[in-house]
């Protein structure tokens, strides 16, 4: 009996001693008085673990170089309707839409890692100048009735034909911080925030005539019309950017970027119509004035990326469809009715939808 207490005290010391030599690190990490607080290199496991390619040099920078091949579209850009009068009893009715058309863009970028937190210094810039332009073909017995005319420069609605070329322009210089960090193993965002310089150019021309013969049916003499609407406008305003990658397998991603602007904007608008039937020029200018325009933009995709040359380089490549609104960016004045001499603005939003391909290089 002597022998068994004092192998079970020899025990008792054996667990003692054990447990305290050992200790359950998830206990450790939960307790809110143990767990140390981010210092330095010192970094708790709350913290977000970033997200960087790492390349063997010390540059620390990247560039990129994207094609773009989107469709600006716009509302309320349809020049009249066709109507139908040969029915003495009914009048037919059809707009003529705008027939928008992709055009091609790019945007370049650079971008340089900071030591401090993994932030990273990004600048872009955007551009795509675009011309589009319809001639609807009008059928016998069928005439023109002008939308976008103001009513002094016409009495009369009955148009042949008519040419309508509507002129866009966009450039936008972006200068942000952003920071990339893991939200698991295989899941990254990277959120940005900083400054958007905007600058927009439009400008419609039409061009409505009428032959006056009864070749179409119609019995009228109108001339010939030409009208020239501008908007022209710089902006600036604070941007933030969300963006997620999941990586797949081999380097393969899919990736969504998202990004809002909201802008101090200043435009200069103007209109001038002329009509060769009745020799009167009609014409109207804004100029300086002040608002607040909302940008937002959505884009999903599919990416690849690689090391090369002894991993001093790396290459990311990456296509995408991407959406964008401009909210009542189209400025030029519409009218109430025939008795308006000025109109109203906004007349609806800009939008543009289309494909991006880019190339990344870090170094």
């Amino acid at each position: 009996m002597k022998h068994f207490f004092i192998k079970f005290f020899l025990c008792l010391l054996t667990i003692s001693g054990f447990g305290q030599q050992t200790k359950d690190p998830a206990a450790e990490l939960l307790s809110p008085i143990k767990k140390p607080r981010p210092s330095g290199n010192n970094l708790s496991s709350g913290y977000s673990a970033p997200k960087k390619i790492a390349v063997r040099s010390s540059w620390s920078l990247d560039a990129n170089l994207s094609f773009l091949y989107w469709m600006p579209m716009e509302d309320n850009l349809e020049p009249g309707v066709i109507l139908n009068t040969t029915q003495a009893t009914s009048t037919k009715g059809k707009v003529i839409d705008f027939d928008f058309e992709y055009k091609p863009g790019l945007k370049v970028g650079i971008g340089f890692d900071m030591t401090y937190d993994n932030w990273k210094a990004c600048s872009e810039y955007t551009r795509l100048h675009s011309h589009m332009q319809i001639n609807p073909s009008i059928p016998f017995g069928e005439h023109i009735s002008p939308i976008i005319l103001s009513p002094q420069i016409t009495s009369t609605n009955n148009y042949d034909s008519v040419v309508e070329r509507w002129n866009l322009t966009l450039d936008f210089l972006d200068l942000f911080l952003s920071r990339s960090y893991f939200n698991g193993k295989h899941l990254t965002f990277s959120y940005g925030f900083g400054l958007r310089g905007a600058w927009i150019y439009q400008s419609l021309i039409n061009q409505f005539g009428s032959i006056g013969n009864s070749v179409r049916g119609v019995s009228t003499l109108n001339g010939i019309v030409d009208s020239t609407l501008k908007s022209d406008s710089w902006a600036l305003g604070p941007r933030v950017t969300l963006n997620g990658n999941w990586m797949i397998c081999n380097g393969i991603r899919v990736y969504g970027n998202s990004g809002i602007d909201l802008l101090f904007s200043r435009y200069k608008l103007s209109r001038k119509e002329f009509s060769t039937m009745s020799n009167f020029t009609y014409t109207l200018k804004e100029l300086g004035l002040n608002t607040l325009k909302t940008h937002l933009d959505l884009e999903v995709g599919l990416g690849w990326g690689t090391h090369f040359w002894n991993s001093k380089w790396h290459i990311d490549l990456s296509a995408g469809y991407g959406f964008q609104a401009f909210f009542d960016q189209n400025m030029f004045r519409t009218f109430y009715d025939a008795n308006s001499f000025t109109g109203q603005t906004p007349n609806g939003n800009l939008y543009v939808q289309g494909l991006t391909v880019t190339a990344q290089l870090d170094f």
